[in-house]
């Protein structure tokens, strides 16, 4: 491993300093800068080691950067536990075409310790196992009308939020008009790709609109579902077939299935709306669903060219919804506003500067953004879209 170039995206402090110590003669990093580029990369998925958050929320998404830059290094990804998130983690790598013996991952209570990450790593160099990247991809199960496999049932494993028994139930198209009369109640934080921030922001409003003194909801509809980890990781309990918890940033309800069940999601909408509730949903990409017929549509783009031109490949930004700029670099957010401008044929209503720092801190306390300690920038632009869905009281402050 002497003087070879490692990029290792773990997000844990004492790991770090292991690899470090463990070769000191390589070139250890632990994020892109600049022009240069790893000759191996090790991700892992985000888990708690006692009470402290390690790990990245969408490893592969590192490794999908560093191979857009042009390199294709040996890659480990630790995909953890054999449980439905784990599985997506594993199911990214394989796509990216990763060699099955760099994927690792663990089951029951076993862990994933720094050597054995190491002895995975230096066999992976030695073997020259980089990515090869796939040119045809057969059938998925949804596709054939299989039931979706997921791991751990056998092992008695509990299913985390969001996933259930993979039926395809639901699948039929409803008459979404019969919500039009809640509208107003009914926010979709939607995006053209993952890795926007999307998530964060749904979460981010529920609690905003909760700490203004209305009633909020948040429903997760994204797969794999992530929100939980934004709203305290409470205890779900089920609820008329849906997982539900009561957090201090409002309800967090969640579908029992991976797959996007539109009757209960119908049901399920109307029921809060009618309660009373200001409905925050985390969409889920690649639906047909015209969010903006019964719900103001919250669009949430990056400061990536990449995103914005698959938003305008998806459409573009409904009439009627709100366009968000997320994680916009500080020396950039004079200019994209135009870039945005001139790829979408609209402005960005709000612009939100990358805030690493405070986000990462709410993360690690598995909090909302706006929760502290957390992210101003993220509160900020939260406020200016609360107060552009017509149920804000202005800008947001950081609650204490």
């Amino acid at each position: 491993m002497e003087g070879r170039k490692i990029l290792l995206a773990v997000n844990n402090p004492q790991a770090e300093k292991w690899f470090a110590a463990r070769y000191p003669r390589s070139d250890v990093r632990l994020r892109l800068a600049g022009d240069w580029l790893p000759d191996a990369v090790v991700v892992a998925r985000k888990s708690r080691i006692g009470s402290t958050a390690v790990g990245l929320e969408d490893p592969v998404s590192v490794v999908v950067e560093v191979m857009g830059k042009g390199a294709l290094p040996v890659v480990v990804v630790l995909a953890g536990k054999q449980d439905p998130a784990g599985a997506a983690a594993a199911e990214k790598a394989r796509l990216l075409g990763i060699p099955d013996e760099c994927v690792m991952c663990c089951s029951g209570s076993e862990n994933i310790s720094a050597a054995g990450v190491a002895r995975v790593l230096e066999n992976a160099v030695e073997k020259d196992l980089r990515p090869e990247p796939l040119l045809f991809i057969g059938a998925l199960e949804e596709e054939s009308g299989e039931d979706a496999v997921v791991f751990g049932k056998e092992t008695g494993e509990s299913t985390p939020p969001g996933y259930g028994d993979g039926t395809s139930a639901g699948a039929a198209p409803v008459n979404w008009s019969v919500l039009e009369p809640y509208r107003d109640a009914v926010t979709a934080v939607v995006a053209p790709c993952n890795g926007v921030g999307k998530t964060t922001l749904a979460a981010a409003l529920c609690a905003h609109i909760t700490a203004v003194g209305e009633k909020a909801a948040l429903v997760d509809l994204d797969t794999p579902a992530m929100a939980y980890l934004h709203m305290g990781d409470p205890d779900m309990a089920e609820r008329d077939g849906w997982l539900y918890a009561g957090t201090p940033w409002g309800e967090l309800w969640v579908p029992r299935s991976s797959l996007f069940n539109r009757a209960d999601t119908l049901a399920l909408l109307g029921f809060l709306a009618q309660e009373g509730k200001r409905v925050v949903v985390d969409a889920p990409s690649g639906t047909d669903v015209e969010w903006d017929r019964f719900a103001r549509p919250v669009c949430v783009v990056d400061g990536d060219l990449r995103v914005l031109r698959l938003c305008r490949a998806a459409g573009g930004v409904p009439a009627n919804g709100v366009l968000a700029a997320n994680r916009v670099p500080a020396a950039a957010r004079n200019v994209w506003s135009s870039v945005v401008g001139e790829e979408l044929g609209r402005v960005p209503d709000v612009v939100i500067e990358s805030d690493f720092e405070g986000c990462q801190a709410a993360i690690e306390k598995m909090s909302p953004a706006v929760d502290s300690p957390g992210s101003v920038t993220v509160a900020r632009g939260v406020g200016e879209i609360a107060a552009l869905l017509g149920g804000g009281k202005g800008a947001a402050r950081l609650a204490v």
